[in-house]
């Protein structure tokens, strides 16, 4: 049995979430990575260069974020910290513990003050089509100011200290029943079929260009590639800015900073896209 917490104790990001920039982006990076390596021309391994570059710094730059969040308890309060954030509050203020999986945090009896409570409640909303990443009752605790999110720390809750640290520096506090399952969001055949013909113009294009590889049709096989490289790029910068406008506009300015630098980057890599297609294309007529 562990003795009680005396002084402050830190928890870190749990590995799982420290990965994800890995597990997104790693295939893309070795990718880019064999382009720049075993292409033959030095117009594909510039390509090759630049996208690995982009997708290096876009990935340690999400690693750099994602690890410098840290939760603070001490017989004092909790703290959550982390870049544009910092939530505090005392142990006689927290309400309860929710420990729904995905959804895990903190419900104090009082809002909290301070630019961290004010910018979480300013994202309550957030989501991407029309999945929204917080519950009603998460959004309702936000919009108070009344909230602190612990999911990524949800490694030591299951496999640390981090529960029954909660339950000796607050025993009065009691685990929140479970919120009911939301409803599924209602169905956007017209969003959802454009996404599918964009996923299967893109398929056909990299199945193409690998048959054409294989039958000798190197150049062809090049433009093709480059072709859906270039719809996939141009997909994203415009998703970024769409993104980076709602950030600035709920005054998140480290998600806005972070979707600029990812808009301008594939917008680069874009226009280095385009620059081969045309040559490629004039280059062969």
């Amino acid at each position: 049995m562990s003795s009680p917490l005396q002084k402050c104790r830190t928890y870190r990001v749990g590995p799982w979430r420290r990965a994800i920039p890995w597990l997104l982006f790693g295939p893309f990076l070795l990718i880019g990575a064999g382009i720049l390596i075993f292409a033959k021309d030095e117009e594909t391994r510039t390509i090759g260069s630049v996208l690995f570059i982009y997708l290096g710094i876009l990935t340690f730059f999400m690693h750099f974020l994602i690890g410098r969040a840290r939760l603070e308890l001490s017989p004092q309060g909790v703290r959550l910290r982390q870049i544009g954030m910092n939530l505090t509050t005392s142990w006689s203020n927290v309400a309860g513990l929710r420990l729904d999986p995905g959804r895990e945090g903190i419900v104090t009896r009082e809002s909290m003050s301070g630019a961290g409570a004010a910018a979480l409640s300013a994202v309550r909303g957030g989501g991407a089509s029309g999945v929204e990443l917080y519950d009603e009752e998460q959004q309702l605790a936000m919009e108070e100011c009344r909230w602190i999110p612990i999911e990524a720390f949800r490694w030591h809750l299951i496999h640390g200290q981090l529960r029954n640290d909660i339950r000796d520096l607050a025993p009065e506090v009691m685990e929140l029943p479970a919120a009911p399952a939301p409803a599924p969001p209602p169905a956007m055949p017209e969003e959802r079929r454009h996404g599918w013909l964009v996923f299967a113009l893109v398929l056909s294009l990299a199945v193409w260009a690998f048959v054409l590889g294989i039958q000798g049709g190197a150049r062809w096989a090049d433009i093709l590639f480059a072709t859906a490289l270039s719809i996939v790029a141009l997909l994203v910068a415009l998703r970024a800015v769409i993104s980076a406008w709602q950030a600035f506009r709920s005054r998140s300015w480290i998600a806005f900073l972070f979707l600029i630098l990812l808009a301008l980057l594939v917008s680069l890599l874009c226009l280095l896209l385009l620059s081969y297609l045309s040559e490629a294309v004039g280059g062969g007529s």
